[in-house]
């Protein structure tokens, strides 16, 4: 290790500023190539901080270092080869070794599966020939701490060293704004006999309602490169809107009062993240399952009641209210689920049955924005 060399430094009377000097670090980064841009977005630093003190017969020796690394790293795995500085702060010891001192370093490893560094970290130091192992995890701001102590017997007193090791870069990552923006209706058909005085017979007529649930969500998604593809790394609601619009053909009734129970819910998710996946070209982003809105109305019989045998019943009708509600799981469920594809032309999802007692559509359209 090279603190290793560094007691048999200050044991043979060496010190640093004559081994290393600020001349041997300019050279070294003259040295490295120019990265490309690619080569810049894979870009990590390594920094290695140590400290450690040596109770010796000669008097107690303290000192503290810092290595920076600047390391190009391979998509998914390979080896790796960098060089860098590290500075040396003696706070105890002999008078002539006190104050920093700096020089040139030097690392080789690999990283495996994008996951992990494996690394030797060396100083250009002709006295001392080892190095620090380690292995740190490979995700931005990873930290590995080691502690030790020796006691040689030939420097005769005991010392304690403590490294550690921190990782900072960034993945590659690409943004989009992605909208959902549609609806899911159900128009409930009543069919129903009334006498029909004009005519003097009794007429089939048709009444159709129900509720429109109308949606506006916007969520921005934001992947990463990891072992060579894009990954779901997060999304966070921008934008959500929902309505319960309800309507009739022919109106037959007023509306006394109508309202959405549980839009507000949707709304309430702007600003909250949302979990996802991804896959080659197009994402899925799960929105919550348990906000099914509720929408309510509240209506009275509205036409005149027409002289025939059925006056009576009418007359009943129009002096009560009548309630009517439907609740909608299936446009957030289909949002849920349904996997966008990342391009600018807007992929749309639509649905649609019918039957004798109702007719039932659902429409999504996406758009997708790229924003880095």
């Amino acid at each position: 290790m090279r603190y290793d060399a560094l007691r048999r430094r200050v044991a043979a009377g060496l010190i640093v500023v004559a081994l290393v000097g600020p001349g041997l670090a300019a050279a070294q980064d003259q040295d490295a190539p120019a990265p490309t841009p690619a080569e810049q977005q894979r870009r990590a630093v390594l920094i290695e901080t140590g400290n450690a003190i040596c109770h010796w017969p000669v008097g107690d020796y303290a000192w503290n270092d810092t290595t920076r690394y600047e390391i190009d790293l391979p998509e998914v795995s390979g080896p790796v080869k960098a060089h860098g500085t590290f500075s040396i702060t003696f706070t105890k010891g002999a008078p002539e070794i006190l104050g920093t001192k700096t020089g040139s370093a030097s690392l080789t490893g690999k990283v495996k599966d994008d996951a992990e560094l494996e690394f030797l970290s060396r100083w250009n130091d002709p006295i001392g020939q080892g190095g620090e192992r380690g292995t740190i995890a490979l995700e931005p701001g990873s930290e590995i701490t080691k502690s030790w102590a020796v006691t040689d017997p030939n420097a005769g007193g005991p010392c304690e060293f403590s490294t550690t090791w921190r990782i900072e870069f960034t993945r590659p990552e690409r943004v989009y704004d992605i909208t959902w923006k549609g609806s899911r209706e159900v128009l409930n058909t009543h069919s129903y006999r009334a006498f029909d005085p004009d005519r003097g017979e009794w007429v089939s007529l048709t009444h159709r309602f129900g509720f429109t649930f109308a949606y506006h969500l916007l969520a921005r998604v934001t992947l990463e490169r990891r072992r060579g593809e894009w990954t779901f790394k997060s999304a966070v609601v921008k934008k959500a809107d929902a309505r319960a619009d309800y309507a009739q053909s022919p109106e037959l009734y007023r509306v006394v009062s109508s309202q959405c129970k549980g839009c507000d819910r949707v709304r309430g998710l702007v600003g909250t993240s949302l979990q996802g996946e991804a896959k080659p070209g197009s994402v899925r982003v799960k929105w919550p399952r348990t906000l099914e809105p509720v929408g309510t109305v509240k209506t009275i019989f509205a036409y005149q009641c027409a002289e025939g045998p059925d006056r009576a019943a009418c007359e009943r009708a129009r002096r009560k209210t009548s309630d009517y509600s439907d609740q909608d799981g299936e446009f957030l469920e289909r949002a849920n689920r349904l996997w966008v594809t990342l391009e600018l032309l807007p992929p749309v999802h639509t649905e649609f049955s019918t039957t004798p007692l109702y007719t039932k559509s659902l429409k999504i359209d996406y758009r997708v924005t790229r924003i880095e």
